[in-house]
This record gives C-alpha cells, structure tokens and sequence, in this order.
C-alpha cells in the first residue's frame, strides 16, 4: 500500500483493522502461529518440558494475554545464529552481535550458581570475591570455563566432570567442596538425583552472573515492532496477575527465585528499550 493511498481518518482505522487481522488470523478466519525458534537447554526451553520449559511457559502465558498463538521450534544455535529471517529466543549476545532485530525483549533470567552439600560442612560458605574461593576443591562441567589463566592467577582451581549429575554426586560424596552450574539446571539436576534432599543443598548466586533471556522478533519479520509491543504488553499482564511468579515458583520452588530478579529483568528491559530508541 503507498503512502499516498493511505488518507483520511476512516482509511486509518481500516488500516488498524487489517494490521491486527495480518498478525493475529489468516484469511480462512483461523489463527496465525507466530513462530520462534529455540536451542535445546532445559529447563529454560526443551521439547520434553511441558509448554517448551520455563521460558515456553512464560511466552505462551504471554500470548494468551493477547490472543496470539505462538509456536516454539527447536533448532540447533548454529542454525538460529545464521539465520537473520528467523525470529529467535535466547540469550540476546549470542545474535545481536551477527543481526539485527525489530526488538530484543527480555522475559526470564539466566544465573550461574555455586552449589554445596550442607550436611558436608560445619558453616555455610560466604562467597563475595573470587579470592573466598581459594583452598576449595571445585567442580565445573568439562568445556564451560573459557578462561582457566584468570582462575589460575587467583589460586582458584576446578575438576572437571562430564555432567551435572557427576558434579553432583560427587558434592553430595564429600569429593567436592563446591560445584558451579546454571542455578536451574543445578536445582533441576538435585530434584532429579536427590529428590529426598533437596533442603541438604545450597546455592549462591554469582555476583553480576545474571544474563537476559530474550524473545527477538527479526527485523524483516511483518510487522515485527507491532507484535513486539504486543508480546511486552502480554509480559505486563501476566506479571501483574500473578501468572508469572507461580511459572517461576514451580521451577524454583515457592520463596526460591532469586530476590533480584524482577529487579534485573526490569533493568535490562529497560537497557534494550534504550538501544532500540536509539536506532
């Protein structure tokens, strides 16, 4: 449609009409899914979790706020990577750096997490600096510590292990002092492993290892700043309703989530809001 054809009040509000019939139904009358791509990383997105994970059950808590059907596929990180065409989910650093999106819009949180065994220490751990680390036999999985030479130079060291269940039984045997993993993956790994001791386990989140993960419509998507505003708007109605915190609570146990994390989640909304005002 030109410009020029676009003219008068009446034609505007038909021009409303159409854009929401585009996003939200087809021609026959039926719905039209919008879809995202994922990465397998349970419990955050995963085929084998009900409504995709944690994050599948936020965004299609989002979208029945707003009458929309979206559907998740899951798609090797390579793949979403290099496609600029996909609309994507994850964390936003690993695509902003090889596309650009209509919008980056924040709704859960990722954070690394040190776990230890209670009943294997006389006191629990204090951890502020990475020197408070020092003198512990630390676990981490095999291939995830980029930087080894930093730890190095602290005095800090790390046995590796294959999985997240070697680390933790291994904690749990007293091999261990403490590990390091996703905090979800770790209470995931715990209620898999030792559902009875689930309250024998500790976790301390990693000062300033919080990261966003974000739905990203892309950029040649029709009229993709329109479905962004919807979905933020789907994200304010669920967390004002209570829905997101009971998604959150049933991955994280009730007065679990992180004390920061609406805090955070509010700040890094706000840090993407400020990048895309300035395109």
């Amino acid at each position: 449609m030109s410009r020029t054809a676009i003219a008068g009040c009446g034609t505007l509000v038909v021009l409303g009409m159409l854009l929401t019939w585009l996003i939200g139904s087809s021609a026959n009358g039926q719905e039209t899914a919008v879809k995202f791509g994922a990465n397998e990383s349970p419990p955050y997105w995963s085929k084998n979790l009900p409504y995709g994970g944690l994050c599948g059950e936020i965004l299609h808590a989002m979208s029945k706020e707003i009458d929309l059907e979206t559907v998740i596929e899951f798609k090797p990180i390579k793949r979403l990577i290099d496609d600029d065409t996909d609309n994507v989910t994850g964390n936003p650093m690993f695509f902003l750096a090889n596309h650009d999106y209509g919008s980056t819009i924040p709704i859960a949180l990722c954070y690394s997490a040190l776990f230890h065994y209670r009943p294997n220490r006389t006191e629990d751990i204090a951890f502020t600096r990475l020197a408070d680390l020092k003198g512990y036999k630390i676990g981490i999985q095999k291939g995830t510590l980029v930087d080894r030479s930093y730890f190095d130079s602290a005095g800090v060291t790390f046995e590796e292990s294959y999985s997240e269940q070697s680390l933790f039984k291994k904690l749990k045997l007293g091999r261990l002092d403490l590990c390091i993993c996703i905090d979800l993956v770790g209470h995931l790994t715990i209620q898999e492993l030792f559902p009875e001791e689930v309250g024998n386990f500790a976790a301390i989140n990693i000062p300033r290892s919080v990261t966003p993960i974000a739905i990203m419509p892309a950029e040649k998507y029709p009229h993709a700043k329109e479905l962004a505003k919807k979905y933020r708007k789907g994200l304010r109605i669920i967390t004002e309703n209570g829905t997101y915190q009971d998604i959150l609570e049933k991955y994280y146990g009730k007065n679990r989530i992180p004390v920061d994390w609406f805090s955070n989640l509010t700040r890094f909304a706000d840090m993407y809001d400020i990048k895309e005002g300035s395109r």
